[in-house]
């Protein structure tokens, strides 16, 4: 298995294209379709020339969530995790704060006047436990919280797939 950084190299010699062949499993519009040059790279991205002549992005959003062997590259999301022991017990400690009768009286208030102490020392709590991506507004450090799943969504896990390329070599 390659790496990241290997892709962006091969992709910086204009020796490669690529022909979309997966895309959230549905059907791959016209001018994605067929092989595509491609013809740069930067720090989070791999740029290709379409068929109309124009330059088309994709984001590489983490190294973990990309797989590159030289034949395919592979895109995906980002996966959900449970918590950990320390965000369990930051999560536990927040619980106890926001339930309180004080806190619910200010959140009350907040939602009459237009106010916004609440979140702000929620805001705050997140902060100083260098967690604020507990509060699932961010994503911080490739995590953020899932309020559906109340799981992590973290880039350190692969989720589905999402993109997958045929990748072809030029001499």
């Amino acid at each position: 298995m390659k790496t990241l950084t290997d892709l962006k190299r091969d992709a910086r010699t204009g020796k490669l294209s690529g022909e979309f062949i997966y895309r959230y499993g549905e059907e791959i519009p016209e001018k994605l379709k067929g092989k595509r040059k491609i013809i740069d790279a930067n720090s989070v991205a791999i740029f290709f020339l379409n068929n109309d002549g124009k330059k088309s992005e994709l984001h590489l959003e983490s190294a973990s969530l990309t797989e590159y062997d030289g034949d395919n590259l592979t895109i995906y999301t980002a996966g959900l995790r449970d918590l950990n022991e320390e965000e369990k017990k930051v999560m536990d400690e927040w619980e106890k704060i926001s339930s309180t009768k004080e806190y619910q009286e200010q959140a009350t208030i907040d939602l009459l006047t237009d106010g916004s102490s609440t979140y702000w020392n929620k805001k705050s709590f997140f902060e100083n436990r260098n967690m604020l991506y507990l509060m699932g507004c961010e994503t911080i450090r490739g995590q953020r919280l899932d309020f559906i799943t109340n799981k992590i969504r973290d880039n350190k896990v692969k989720g589905d797939k999402m993109f997958q390329y045929k990748i072809y070599k030029e001499n």
